[in-house]
C-alpha cells in the first residue's frame, strides 16, 4: 500500500511524493527533506495511528487522524 504525500507551505503544495505505507519509509521520507515541518498531518484510516506511532516516535511533529486543520495537513 502507498501514501500521497504533500508538503505545504502558506498553503501552497510545495512537495508531492507517493511513499510505501510504512512507518520507516514515510520517517524517511520526511527526515531525509532537510526541511523542518511545524506539523505532519494524518488522514483517518486503518494504519493512521500506528503511522502517527512511528512518526512522532521519531520526533517528528506528527499530528492524530482527525487533529490537523481542514485543508491543512501535509499528508493527502
Amino acid at each position: 500500500m502507498e501514501q500521497r504525500v504533500r508538503g505545504r507551505c502558506g498553503g501552497q503544495i510545495v512537495r508531492e511524493a507517493t511513499v510505501r505505507s510504512e512507518r520507516a519509509a514515510l520517517v524517511g521520507f520526511f527526515a531525509d527533506r532537510g526541511l523542518s515541518f511545524a506539523r505532519i498531518g494524518l488522514e483517518a484510516g486503518p494504519v493512521s495511528q500506528w503511522l502517527y506511532a512511528g512518526l512522532a516516535g521519531a520526533g517528528l511533529p506528527a499530528l492524530p487522524s482527525g487533529t490537523a486543520p481542514a485543508g491543512r495537513g501535509s499528508r493527502g
